[in-house]
């Protein structure tokens, strides 16, 4: 979340931008100390000063590997198993219904992430630096479930949900771009990597923004 919120900052797109992050507190979990409660009481008090709400999450914690953990980098590696949860995307689409309540909200989807190891012999010895396929193959699985989940809920139509892979367009050739090392580990943007990203996401941004104060 931490990172979205950085590029869409840095995109200048915006007069003013505030982020809500914690990390380890995804809506299926809704745990107390948690910010959820203080995110709701937040939009409520300052709902006609909200232009709009935009959730962004990350993917791996839909993607179980085969004993059932989340967030796993066992589901990435080659030969390994993975499935998708859709039982937490009906989870996020229903605190984003309650939240559309109060102020109009966005879900942005996750975006692809590297899941490489920088200390494989495959990127120290011959600096071949690409993205983990499988991870690529996962993310648009992903995607093809968020769709079929959302069509299948009345109180979420397809028009509040933004497919950030969409925006990004990456491929296995993303990890390294013009001289920036894109992903700072796993699943983390680096430095640079919200630096390119904040550029090449401006005009999506800019029309997003029109759309979503005309709808």
């Amino acid at each position: 979340a931490a990172n979205f919120y950085n590029i869409v900052a840095k995109s200048n797109v915006y007069p003013f931008v505030i982020g809500f992050a914690q990390g380890e507190c995804p809506p299926q979990y809704r745990r107390g100390d948690c910010h959820y409660d203080l995110f709701e009481e937040f939009i409520k008090h300052n709902s006609k000063k909200i232009k709009y709400v935009m959730l962004h999450l990350s993917g791996a914690i839909f993607i179980e590997d085969r004993k059932g953990k989340v967030a796993s980098n066992l589901a990435f590696e080659k030969h390994e198993s993975y499935s998708i949860n859709d039982k937490y995307i009906i989870s996020v689409i229903s605190n984003i219904s309650k939240w559309k309540n109060i102020v109009k909200t966005y879900w942005v989807g996750p975006f692809v992430e590297a899941r490489v190891d920088y200390n494989s012999s495959r990127i120290i010895r011959h600096g071949e630096f690409s993205m983990n396929g499988k991870s690529i193959d996962i993310f648009k699985d992903l995607e093809k479930v968020i769709d079929n989940t959302i069509s299948g809920q009345q109180e979420f139509d397809k028009t509040g949900y933004v497919s950030l892979n969409e925006w990004m367009n990456f491929d296995k050739n993303s990890l390294f771009i013009d001289g920036c090392l894109v992903y700072m580990d796993a699943d983390h943007f680096s430095r640079c990597g919200e630096d390119l990203l904040s550029n090449r996401l401006k005009n999506k941004l800019l029309v997003f923004d029109e759309s979503a104060s005309n709808y």
